[in-house]
């Protein structure tokens, strides 16, 4: 109590206080996974775990406190009541201070970092009652805003990107209080919208991408197949693990319920998931996609490629069981359709190009003729164990 009394008193907290609920926090989360911190040492004079540079609050006595396992979840609570405060009325810390913890936790990406950030998102959903849905909703929004503005960096390979971002937004929603926040949020689809959102790279991104190009009949002597197959192909890994993260996203909305949909009355049907909302809205946001001239207000186009691959490596599993059975319209998948203007009724339907990396549809239909065993039907073969991407 007169901890609490004393952080009260400071008035506006500084940015310093940050670090010192993330280290408690993050101290707690370990111990409530299961770590092995009974025997942890907190220096009487700091406030955080193992420092000696004493900080705000001095203890009266010197040495080492023993803290067990219920003792610093306690404390991290005390330590944290105040801080949600701070962060509602001062959101620029979420960004600068706790977006940052919750990184860290998630950066190895082990079992064990995994039940930590489970185990802090539980801790503040204790601990704070009011904000934190408020604190959370503003990670979300941030989280998806980075997505669609964090560029493909060469030194950051593989995780580089949307990556990081979109892997710590699939990991708290993997929360189910953050995924009840989340679906049940009036902004759910336009925030969703910006998870699944791929930063285009510009001609200067290119150059650093693509040091090196090839081309059949190339003359010039600093163009090089070798290496520019080297730049595509950890260019390549590195989308992989971006369309991965975002078929766990996609997955993760199949298993959640939409809250304002009660099923049957009878009971017999279940309700709908959040994942077949977020398709309606996606099929009613951009039904006018097919005009000659696109009216605004159209999603993203690699909202929809992400969406569009994300379901197939979903459907895997039942292009393939159908595939083995030889029956039922998923026997096989119509790969002329995705092409513009060559699908049996391409006359009658306007044609609707998808920006991609390599150029529009038609121009790489011009460029590169289709043959008429490309436009056959893919019969779709089992996944192999440890590949990665669409296929």
């Amino acid at each position: 109590s007169a901890s609490r009394d004393h952080v009260k008193s400071q008035g506006s907290l500084t940015s310093s206080v940050v670090p010192a609920a993330a280290a408690t926090a993050a101290a707690a989360s370990r111990s409530a996974a299961g770590g092995d911190l009974a025997n942890l040492s907190l220096d009487a004079t700091g406030c955080s775990p193992r420092s000696t540079t004493p900080g705000w609050g001095h203890h009266p006595f010197a040495g080492h406190v023993q803290l067990g396992s219920a003792d610093l979840v306690l404390l991290a609570a005390v330590v944290l009541e105040p801080l949600e405060q701070l962060l509602i009325r001062q959101p620029y810390l979420i960004h600068s201070a706790f977006l940052p913890l919750l990184a860290d936790l998630q950066r190895d990406q082990g079992a064990q970092q995994a039940r930590e950030l489970q185990q802090a998102i539980q801790l503040l959903h204790v601990v704070w009652r009011e904000g934190f849905s408020k604190v959370m909703m503003t990670v979300l929004q941030e989280l998806a805003y980075r997505c669609q503005v964090s560029p493909l960096l060469v030194q950051d390979f593989p995780y580089t990107a949307s990556y990081p971002h979109l892997s710590l937004a699939v990991s708290l929603l993997q929360h189910p209080s953050v995924m009840r926040l989340f679906v049940s949020h009036p902004n759910f689809t336009t925030v969703l919208e910006g998870l699944l959102t791929r930063k285009a790279p510009s001609p200067r991104d290119l150059q650093q991408l693509l040091p090196h190009v090839w081309w059949r009949g190339c003359r010039d002597e600093t163009a090089s197949e070798e290496r520019l197959r080297a730049s595509v192909s950890v260019i390549t890994t590195t989308l992989a693990k971006v369309e991965q993260r975002q078929c766990e996203l996609l997955e993760l909305l199949l298993a959640a319920a939409w809250p304002d949909s009660g099923g049957s009355i009878d009971g017999n049907s279940p309700p709908d998931c959040a994942l077949l909302v977020f398709l309606r809205f996606l099929l009613q946001k951009n039904r006018s996609a097919l005009r000659d001239v696109p009216p605004p207000g159209l999603s993203e186009p690699t909202v929809l490629m992400s969406t569009f691959f994300g379901l197939l490596r979903l459907l895997q599993p039942a292009l393939q069981a159908a595939s083995e059975a030889g029956k039922g319209p998923l026997a096989c998948f119509p790969a002329a359709d995705l092409l513009a203007g060559t699908g049996p009724t391409a006359e009658a339907l306007p044609v609707y190009d998808v920006p991609r990396l390599g150029g529009v549809v038609t121009h790489l239909a011009r460029e590169h003729p289709i043959s008429e065993l490309e436009k056959q039907p893919v019969h779709v073969q089992p996944t192999l164990s440890g590949s990665g991407g669409s296929k």
